[in-house]
């Protein structure tokens, strides 16, 4: 069984945004439950927004800056033909190529008419 996070929920909007707002949230937690909950239990109720807070940052500090992809994409548009089928070649080649494009109708297929039909084709 694979287990999925919805694109939607709190801990996968946190991991987009930057980790002090996990942080933020864990602090949060932790202040509303020290008034129902002992303050350990209320620590450890906002754990997993630090674990995501740590998570968070981690993939940040890993980031390329705007700067290198800049740099990198410069590199690559000066790289000569030459050199970027060595490349290729020294991998053992490409395997698959896709080229996705394409058109397509929103009408229902029974209201799709031939010549709709060919062109989408």
């Amino acid at each position: 069984m694979k287990f999925a996070m919805h694109r939607n929920s709190l801990f996968a909007v946190l991991l987009r945004s930057p980790w002090w707002a996990s942080v933020a949230v864990a602090v949060g937690v932790t202040a509303a439950m020290r008034f129902v909950l002992p303050e350990l239990y209320a620590l450890f109720a906002a754990a997993p927004f630090l674990v995501v807070a740590a998570f968070a940052a981690w993939r940040q500090l890993r980031a390329p800056t705007a700067a290198k992809v800049a740099q990198r994409l410069e590199a690559l548009r000066a790289q000569p033909w030459e050199a970027f089928a060595g490349a290729v070649e020294s991998f053992g080649g490409v395997d698959i190529v896709v080229s996705n494009a394409g058109v397509a109708s929103s009408a229902p297929i029974e209201e799709t008419s031939l010549a709709e039909w060919l062109t989408c084709a």
